[in-house]
């Protein structure tokens, strides 16, 4: 029996070199408009607000793989 792969490799030839930059670079200038400002704010507002409703499994959980993330670094 013929295992399926666990993931596509994309075919990037397709795209520019820009378009590939725009798809994967970080921007490198700050936000500036208002709008962008207005959702950055929203974003962060949900997520610490969804930080705060985490049970205390989930914060178990989080504490558990940054205890094994950082071991592995090690």
């Amino acid at each position: 029996m013929k295992s399926k792969p666990l993931y596509n490799i994309a075919d990037f030839a397709q795209y520019t070199p820009e378009e590939l930059a725009e798809a994967f670079a970080f921007p490198s200038e700050p936000v500036t408009t208002p709008e962008e400002i207005t959702a950055e704010e929203e974003f962060w507002a949900e997520r610490r607000k969804q930080s705060e409703n985490r049970t205390d499994a989930q914060k178990q959980f989080d504490r558990t793989c940054q205890l094994k993330y950082q071991s592995e670094r090690s």
